[in-house]
């Protein structure tokens, strides 16, 4: 039960921070397509099919940020009117429904995939662990950001971690194994700390040191690209060696 809260709490906080930059870089765009437009041609064709994608987005996550209480009447900088919801559940519910629809209507758009990440996060939010599984395994395809496909993988992995099914959470044990083995990922730290915090539960405190010691050398305080994660494994090395 430790271990499933931390892994939650921490994609998470990873998912709150995708969401808080990539809200900018999508409010930029419609920004730039209004100013400057499209021209001619496929180029125009494909413009429209991104900036109704954007803003159908952000259409969505006014239900996604939107407050549990009293219904707001304010309208926000992009015209559309926020919304609130009487509970948590009719919140996700509506949530889920509304990232299903702006996927189905914007899928040959190049942020298609992240439709399905949002309503995989509402299905977590509903216990709905395996549809949200399903989807985020979808989405981590259809990813064309390098990037972005590896920071959604070490989400998809960690959710794989904590399902009630084997063969499932070996899945998602291959998949953060083959992260951690990645020098070159972006989220080469945090898969390298998350596989020794597995081991750490196994009590395989052995190949919990070798990971942690990994992330330690690369990505300590003097290394090129410092990692928060180092803190965390080195206060677990401790223990370690106290043992």
């Amino acid at each position: 039960m430790e271990l499933k809260r931390f892994r939650k709490d921490f994609f998470a906080a990873l998912f709150d921070e995708i969401v808080k930059r990539f809200k900018w870089v999508l409010a930029f765009f419609i920004l730039s397509v209004a100013a400057g437009g499209a021209v001619y041609g496929y180029k125009y064709y494909r413009s429209g099919v991104e900036q109704q994608a954007h803003k159908a987005f952000l259409e969505c996550m006014n239900y996604f940020d939107a407050p549990i209480g009293e219904a707001q009447k304010e309208i926000d900088i992009f015209g559309i009117e926020k919304v609130s919801f009487a509970t948590t559940d009719e919140k996700w519910s509506k949530v889920a429904e509304v990232f299903k629809k702006a996927y189905a209507t914007n899928s040959s758009s190049g942020i298609a995939p992240l439709f399905l990440n949002f309503q995989a996060e509402a299905f977590i939010k509903q216990n709905k662990l395996i549809d949200a599984i399903a989807l985020q395994k979808k989405a981590v395809v259809e990813l064309r950001d390098p990037h972005l496909k590896s920071v959604y993988s070490i989400k998809l992995s960690l959710m794989q971690l904590d399902s009630g099914d084997h063969v499932v959470r070996q899945n998602g044990f291959d998949l953060l194994k083959s992260i951690a083995e990645d020098s070159k990922s972006v989220v080469h730290d945090f898969a390298l700390y998350h596989i020794g915090l597995h081991f750490w539960h196994e009590k395989d405190f052995a190949l919990a040191r070798n990971y942690w010691n990994q992330l330690v050398l690369s990505y300590g305080q003097d290394s090129k690209h410092p990692s928060p994660w180092t803190a965390q494994a080195r206060e677990k090395l401790k223990l370690i060696a106290s043992l």
